[in-house]
């Protein structure tokens, strides 16, 4: 079948093409790109550089000092004479670690509810909806709460693991 083909080539770059691909190792082979394959690696890289700059930062947070100026309790003379530096002393302080206060994950599914919410087939981000509205029935504020879609599978998968 090759040979009819190499017959029915007229050009001779098309009939080098074709003796190329039948070489081994693929010397002609043409592949495209993938593009869902580079987005997905465009974002992994994305988000490695994001999260590197953001160690730096608490690194950097963690190891910068703050300074108290405080004029000295020992000398009680303010005259405008004096031309030292001898009234000011440095109160060297440490930084705490200022981490945003995290919403308590309060334990919004028991075991019986995630037991029903697979039996009735609901999705995770369907469940969040759901709770949302409840806690709000119930007259609570949501924002006290965690009810993310990861936060409700991470407790639906725990509470699987318990009953298994």
């Amino acid at each position: 079948m090759l040979m009819l083909q190499k017959k029915k080539i007229t050009f001779d770059e098309d009939r080098q093409l074709l003796l190329a691909q039948q070489e081994p190792g693929r010397r002609g082979f043409m592949s495209t790109i993938d593009v869902f394959t580079t987005q997905k690696e465009n974002r992994k890289m994305e988000l490695e550089e994001k999260l590197r700059l953001f160690k730096e930062k608490v690194v950097n947070r963690n190891s910068s000092d703050f300074y108290d100026f405080t004029l000295s309790d020992t000398d009680n003379n303010y005259s405008s004479d004096s031309n030292s530096d001898n009234d000011f002393k440095v109160e060297e302080k440490k930084s705490k670690n200022i981490i945003a206060n995290k919403k308590k994950l309060t334990s919004l599914i028991t075991p019986e509810l995630a037991a029903v919410l697979d039996r009735t087939i609901v999705s995770d981000r369907q469940v969040t909806f759901i709770i949302g509205v409840t806690v709000k029935s119930l007259g609570e504020d949501i924002n006290s709460f965690a009810c993310s879609h990861s936060t409700i599978k991470l407790h639906r998968e725990k509470m699987r693991q318990e009953m298994a």
